[in-house]
């Protein structure tokens, strides 16, 4: 999930910087103050899930958030030259789908290690988001740079279906979290 997450997070944000300067031509202020917009959907997210994850369980948190930031990343792709309104919901709802996937999957991690081997456990979940970080930014940017076309409507289109595809990826392994979440933490 880590790896998924990060893939998706940072080159999705890379991607849509130059989505709105390039494809909008909006200028690094405005792109900022709309990317925020999905930090926004995040705090808000990241506030909810634990609560959503005691009443619902993981699996089904995971699963629908998975499909939550994907349905708003394939708006990009659906109303590429929109209204930007219709843009800024769809940040919004990326931003929860995106964070709402962490916390629950962290948590089963952390909850499925024996006490022993938390701190090879800290490492492994630290080190493979980077890579899906730095992996993300070079493959959604590089898809970007070799099959943008001159109509910044569609120059897009690839990258951001990379990441939608990336996002479906991650529903296997979210199904083997569990149903509901733990009554108390596994020691």
């Amino acid at each position: 999930m880590g790896f998924v997450f990060n893939f998706v997070h940072p080159g999705g944000l890379a991607l849509l910087a130059l989505y709105f300067q390039i494809g909008r031509g909006y200028s690094a202020g405005t792109t900022g103050l709309l990317v925020g917009i999905q930090g926004l959907g995040s705090l808000a997210a990241l506030m909810g899930a634990s609560r959503l994850t005691k009443r619902f369980g993981p699996r089904w948190l995971v699963t629908s958030e998975l499909a939550l930031s994907a349905a708003a990343t394939v708006t990009f792709v659906l109303a590429a030259n929109s209204n930007t309104y219709i843009v800024v919901a769809a940040l919004f709802l990326r931003g929860l789908g995106l964070s709402s996937i962490m916390t629950p999957s962290y948590a089963e991690a952390y909850a499925a290690v024996p006490r022993e081997e938390i701190a090879r456990a800290t490492t492994t979940l630290n080190v493979i988001p980077r890579f899906g970080g730095a992996a993300g930014v070079a493959s959604l940017l590089a898809i970007y740079e070799r099959t943008h076309t001159e109509d910044l409507s569609a120059a897009f289109t690839p990258a951001f279906l990379v990441a939608v595809g990336v996002t479906a990826l991650a529903v296997a392994p979210a199904l083997a979290c569990p149903r509901r979440a733990p009554v108390k933490a596994r020691r």
